[in-house]
């Protein structure tokens, strides 16, 4: 004998309304797989984007000076800032968009230290900014430096005297004074010189003092 719910499956079955079941059920099943494709697609990040804990999260590129300063959230976007050495020029929203390289200084100049009314350092959000450099000192090439050299002394009583004065890109150029000889030299200038020996009475002069850069400039230039 059939149960009460046997019975009522049998008849169900047997009526019109079976086919609509059916087609209901299916239709149920593609709208969840359709639903499910979606959002599959829905979620793949955009070319400049990365995901992250299933959340789109703009990158900070490398190749636009940015980096990484917080990560992305569920609740706000990744914070780019500057690489090491470089300046933002487009900001959004407290973020870095596009940075460019801090700018050297150019021979003649130095970057004027940060705290004053006019020049400032490189910061994340300006350029250098550089100042002349003063009488009495140099800067031969492009640099970071806070100060420029002081220009170099070309001392008589070190046997020297001024071939070439100095000037804001480039040093003083030393030579030795007649009767001198260079004892002493660093990147091709003569640091200190003594003067040529005299021929005591009774004695003559042997070999004649010279000046070693004039012989190696000799034999550089025949």
């Amino acid at each position: 004998m059939k149960s009460g719910e046997e019975t009522f499956a049998s008849a169900f079955k047997s009526t019109s309304l079976a086919p609509y079941v059916n087609m209901i059920h299916f239709g149920f099943v593609l709208l969840i797989v359709t639903t499910l494709n979606f959002k599959l697609c829905f979620s793949a990040c955009a070319r400049a984007e990365y995901e992250i804990n299933g959340e789109c999260c703009p990158m900070c590129a490398p190749e636009q000076g940015l980096r990484v300063k917080r990560s992305c959230t569920r609740f706000a976007d990744t914070i780019c800032e500057p690489l090491e050495g470089f300046y933002c020029i487009e900001q959004n929203k407290g973020s870095c968009r596009f940075a460019v390289k801090h700018s050297e200084c150019d021979p003649g100049h130095y970057i004027r230290q940060a705290g004053t009314m006019v020049l400032y350092d490189c910061t994340g959000d300006s350029s250098t900014t550089c100042k002349p450099c003063i009488l009495g000192t140099f800067m031969s090439e492009p640099s970071g430096l806070h100060k420029c050299f002081p220009c170099n002394q070309c001392d008589e009583n070190q046997g020297l005297y001024i071939q070439s004065k100095c000037t804001t890109i480039r040093d003083t150029i030393c030579d030795v004074l007649d009767g001198y000889h260079c004892t002493e030299y660093s990147n091709l200038q003569c640091l200190r010189a003594v003067k040529h020996s005299v021929c005591r009475p009774g004695q003559k002069t042997k070999t004649l003092g010279f000046d070693p850069e004039f012989v190696e400039r000799a034999h550089m230039n025949p």
